[in-house]
């Protein structure tokens, strides 16, 4: 896969932005930062060949609290027992959070004066011989007095990667990065309020 940078245009307090999103494939442990677990994963080299992406507010009208955003991110994972099966044997579906904000019910796996997002998963860990990972990434109004105390969608993104065993060898395929609209967001309000029931979504 070659490298992707797109940009996605934004509107916040009626200010505009745009947010730039870099999408690589991971070439080695340190670009991605994972020498920081080199004390408890064996071997680092398990990351190479999948996606990284890091996403940014890269020009904002707005200053200090104008800035304020945060980010959600929703990942699926079907599994598949056969390579050439069209239907998953099982699909994992949630709100991608570090475990301690989840507990704590917080729904954001990043925000901040403006947030950055980055992530860049790795290895397939279950017995499956084939996973289909897809993200949607969103870039959101963080809830205050504002704007009712919800969250909504401004920008996202969509990209992932498709993993299996091809000769005993294992390949990943990665997903081109697209921009989504409101849509996909909308799309996962069944899922925001079972899981994060005291937020409100808008």
């Amino acid at each position: 896969m070659k490298d992707q940078t797109i940009q996605i245009p934004f509107s916040n307090f009626g200010k505009s932005g745009i947010i730039e999103v870099v999408y690589k494939k991971n070439t080695s442990p340190v670009t991605s930062g994972f020498e920081i677990v080199k004390d408890i994963v064996p071997d680092l080299d398990v990351c190479i060949g999948y996606p990284t992406i890091q996403a940014f507010v890269k020009d904002f009208e707005g200053f200090g609290f104008a800035r304020y955003c945060g980010w959600i991110q929703v990942v699926r994972m079907e599994f598949y027992s056969d390579v050439n099966s069209e239907k998953p044997d099982n699909t994992y579906y949630e709100v991608d959070t570090p475990p301690p904000m989840k507990q704590k019910g917080v729904p954001f796996c990043a925000y901040g004066y403006p947030a950055v997002f980055f992530d860049a998963p790795v290895n397939n860990y279950c017995e499956a011989a084939k996973l289909v990972w897809v993200a949607d990434t969103f870039l959101v109004a963080m809830p205050s007095f504002l704007n009712n105390e919800s969250i909504s969608f401004l920008a996202g993104f969509h990209w992932g990667f498709i993993e299996y065993m091809d000769k005993e060898k294992k390949q990943i395929d990665i997903t081109p990065v697209r921009s989504i609209d409101s849509g996909y967001w909308e799309k996962h309000f069944p899922l925001f309020r079972r899981d994060f029931s005291q937020w409100n979504f808008a």
